[in-house]
């Protein structure tokens, strides 16, 4: 798997583009970038015929239709115009801490930076991740209650707090041992 770091350095330099990686995103972030005009990669969960388990999976977000519910994606596996509804999404975008990646023209800076508003700021952005991927922990139950509390250790690691992320990782490894070999998510600490 391509970490989101590795697309952003490739952009920085390979092109002449710039890009922006946060966690903790929500549906409403994607809509008024896509909105803009600025596709949105996000980093999600996938399972798929042909293959055996769960793996780590992107998508281009590049429409919504808030009628029906769905994101327009562009999915190397699925096809070009995907349609995902929203909760579908959500529930596999969880996997990843709800990252997501936009990738702008140098020139278009303020705009990515009005639309984020706070989480533009690292500190803010961590903070908030960490209290959604808590919230997140304190209403699921077996898979994605291991993607939550894993994802609540990843972002006290992003806040420093390493004891507190040792916790969690341990609390969701806890939560992994309990899960049937069927849906375990093996594939996370490739």
């Amino acid at each position: 798997n391509v970490m989101p770091y590795e697309m952003e350095q490739f952009v920085e330099e390979e092109t002449d583009l710039a890009s922006v990686t946060r966690v903790g995103g929500d549906i409403e972030m994607i809509k008024a970038f896509v909105s803009a005009g600025m596709p949105v990669l996000a980093e999600k969960g996938f399972e798929g015929e042909g293959f055996d388990g769960w793996m780590g999976h992107y998508q281009v977000v590049t429409g919504y239709n808030d009628t029906a519910g769905v994101f327009t994606t562009q999915d190397s596996y699925k096809g070009a115009d995907y349609p995902v509804p929203y909760e579908k999404f959500l529930a596999d975008w969880r996997a990843f801490n709800y990252t997501y990646l936009v990738i702008y023209p140098k020139d278009r800076r303020q705009q990515v930076l009005d639309i984020l508003g706070m989480q533009a700021y690292d500190n803010f952005n961590t903070q908030t991740a960490l209290i959604k991927s808590q919230d997140d922990a304190a209403g699921l139950s077996d898979r994605d209650l291991f993607f939550a509390l894993f994802n609540v250790g990843t972002n006290l690691v992003n806040a420093k707090d390493y004891a507190r992320a040792a916790s969690a990782y341990d609390s969701a490894f806890a939560n992994y041992a309990l899960l049937s070999q069927e849906i375990r998510p093996w594939r996370i600490m490739w």
